[in-house]
Order: structure tokens, then sequence, then C-alpha cells
């Protein structure tokens, strides 16, 4: 029995020792010189970075980031708004064009572009949404003509069109109604 005891004892030192040592981070800077797919050397995070083995001579790194649009204390969105509601009229032909982008709830959206004949709805429309989205930088600080220009470059929208009314919900909160009627 007490050999038992004392065999397991010393199995235990030596699995906590070993895992102690695994963990252990002695500052050594490696280089790690195996191949990945490409062909190329791949180098460890650490290499070249002088002061890795002592971590209070690193600088401290600010992590947060903030932009001039957004200043650090609003949420996140990805293309500058929550939501966009788009209506484009054409003559003889009500809502030509008709985009609904929800960013926090895709059931909500919806694309319709009755020259395409394109008719989807939730993620199927967020999919046809996204790489016009993308081309739009619109801000609150935007005049009108300057939002219905991106809007009119973004999406595919025909010439001579009778109205654009477009209504913007931005990630403070505020809604911003865009409209231009050329007739």
């Amino acid at each position: 029995m007490k050999l038992k005891k004392g065999l397991l004892i010393t199995i235990f030192m030596l699995t906590f020792t070993l895992i102690l040592s695994a963990c252990a981070d002695d500052g050594e800077v490696t280089k790690d010189t195996t191949n990945n797919k490409m062909g190329n050397e791949v180098e460890d995070s650490n290499s070249g970075d002088e002061t890795a083995g002592n971590p209070e001579d690193k600088p401290v790194e600010n992590t947060e980031e903030t932009s001039e649009d957004n200043p650090g204390d609003l949420p996140e969105s990805t293309f500058g708004f929550n939501r966009l509601e788009l209506h484009v009229e054409m003559p003889e032909l009500a809502d030509a064009l008709v985009a609904i982008y929800n960013e926090k709830d895709s059931t909500d959206m919806e694309y319709s572009n009755r020259f395409s004949e394109e008719n989807v709805r939730g993620s199927d429309a967020k999919a046809v949404l996204e790489p016009m989205l993308k081309k739009l930088r619109i801000t609150e600080n935007l005049s009108d003509d300057e939002v219905i220009d991106q809007i009119v470059q973004a999406f595919p929208i025909k010439e001579g069109y009778v109205a654009i009314d477009a209504k913007v919900t931005f990630p403070n909160g505020e809604t911003k109604e865009y409209h231009v009627v050329t007739q």
C-alpha cells in the first residue's frame, strides 16, 4: 500500500512538473523555419521582438479602435448605418426598385427590382444587397444630394427615374430621410 501511494505521488509530481514546464515562457526568442504550404518560411510571432522576455519593457498598446464617424461609445455597424429603406419610382412604374436592409433582423430584408424581375427576402436579399451597400459611405453629415448621388451609383437605378425616397437609421438612433423628385 505504501509503495502504491509513493508511486502515485511521484507520477502526480512528474505530470505536474511537465505541465508547468510546457506552459512556461522563458522569454527565449524562437524562429520557426518550417515551410508552410506556399514554400515560405514562417516566423514565430516573437521573432524580431527584442523585449519578448520582459513584459515590463513592452509598450502598452491601445486596442480600442475609434474613428471620426464612431467615437467609441456608439455601437458599431457594418455599413455605417443600421437600416436603409429605398424606393425608386420610374415613369408609370411605382416601386420599380425597393431595397430594405436591417442589420439587426435579416428577416426584415427585401430587394425587389421590377426591371430584372428580382424579388427576394431575408438572407437572399442580404446576399444581393451587401455588394451594393459596401459602395455607400453615408454619414449623418452628408447633404441630401450627396446621399442620393451615392445611392444612384451603388444601386442599379436606371436613368429617367421620377423619384427616389431613402430613409436611413444610423447607429446613434438618428433617422434621416432623403428625397428627390425629378418631375
